[in-house]
């Protein structure tokens, strides 16, 4: 019975990322003649950046050897002071020896302004429910980190904080 509601939430996991990434692949198409100047627009309302990567402990304290994650956010609302507000959903499977949790949420982070549009630094809080075999827990946590657009839809980015992950690196697109 263990198993077979972690392969479930695994699952549910597996298909919301697989749901959140279709249809962004022609962002990445480019004439391979065609050679451009970098000219990102940095994040404010409207802006939407999507991705995953790999990170370590996380959930609150859950520890653990690793997890798996993606997320997605949209710029909302007028600018506050020196940057905007943005929200978006967040996941993913932690692994710790012998149990696995499944972690799905929400986030909320304040983007500053730099004066490099290719630089995307923030910070925020995160809430997320985390299923394992015997329990279901809200757990909630910090972040702050950053995006380094390498292209005009791909970015670089890094995240330190306590809820969601410790550490994470990975790749967001810019849909």
């Amino acid at each position: 019975m263990r198993y077979t509601k972690t392969f479930s939430h695994v699952t549910a996991v597996a298909l919301l990322l697989i749901a959140l990434f279709s249809g962004s692949a022609p962002a990445f198409a480019q004439p391979a003649s065609a050679k451009q100047t970098l000219t990102v627009a940095p994040f404010k309302t409207g802006t939407q950046y999507a991705g995953g990567g790999l990170g370590i402990g996380g959930l609150s304290g859950f520890g653990g050897y690793g997890m798996i994650g993606g997320q997605w956010e949209i710029g909302v609302g007028e600018r506050i002071g020196a940057g905007y507000i943005g929200v978006g959903a967040l996941g993913g499977i932690y692994f710790a020896g012998p149990i696995t949790v499944v972690g799905i949420g929400g986030q909320g982070n304040y983007h500053f302004d730099m004066n490099d549009p290719r630089i995307d630094l923030f910070a925020g809080l995160n809430l997320l429910v985390g299923f394992d075999s015997g329990a279901t827990r809200l757990y909630g946590g910090i972040n702050a980190g950053g995006r380094y657009l390498i292209s005009q839809q791909l970015a670089v980015f890094g995240r330190l904080g306590f809820g969601y992950t410790s550490l994470m690196i990975g790749l967001d697109i810019n849909i």
